[in-house]
């Protein structure tokens, strides 16, 4: 989640989700893209992000889109959310409650959730009107990140395992 500069919707974000065959992810994408037009008018065109092509919808200043990004699509709300994904100044592999988390996660995974709590904060302190409580805001700083992952598959008993991890620092 990153803050947009759209008065529409003053957040953004992006996903972005490693891909086996990214042929045919990028057929699928064009066949939600098509059905998308087909249900609701909705035409995603090219659209260029510095010397990167990706697919998206802009309406005013509002911005939806998607792209490749290497093996990784990434689905984004907000040009600067889309931007963020493909020109990262800081990529995710530089924070340590990331790779420290990947460490403790089920290998292999069926995918990675990650907040970072600080920079959820820092996002929630600058948007919101009313100011922080010092004593929330000091209850809530050794608090880090938050990731989770679950195994691959179903186990034996039908059960599908997983793990949440909170990083805390003092």
């Amino acid at each position: 989640m990153l803050p947009d500069e759209s008065a529409e919707a003053p957040v953004g974000g992006y996903f972005a989700l490693r891909v086996s065959d990214q042929a045919a992810a990028e057929r699928g994408m064009q066949q939600l893209s098509e059905l998308a037009e087909d249900l609701a008018g909705i035409r995603f065109q090219a659209t260029s992000l510095g010397r990167t092509q990706v697919q998206a919808v802009e309406e005013g200043d509002l911005f939806f889109g998607y792209g490749f990004n290497g093996n990784d699509l990434v689905i984004a709300v907000g040009r600067q959310a889309m931007e963020a994904a493909f020109g990262a100044e800081q990529k995710l592999a530089s924070f340590a409650t990331y790779t420290n988390a990947l460490k403790a996660l089920p290998s292999p995974n069926s995918g990675i959730f990650y907040v970072n709590l600080n920079a959820a904060r820092d996002l929630a302190n600058r948007l919101g009107s009313d100011p922080v409580d010092p004593d929330t805001e000091q209850r809530l700083a050794p608090f880090r990140a938050i990731t989770s992952s679950g195994t691959v598959g179903i186990d034996n008993r039908g059960a599908v395992r997983g793990t949440l991890l909170l990083s805390i620092e003092p």
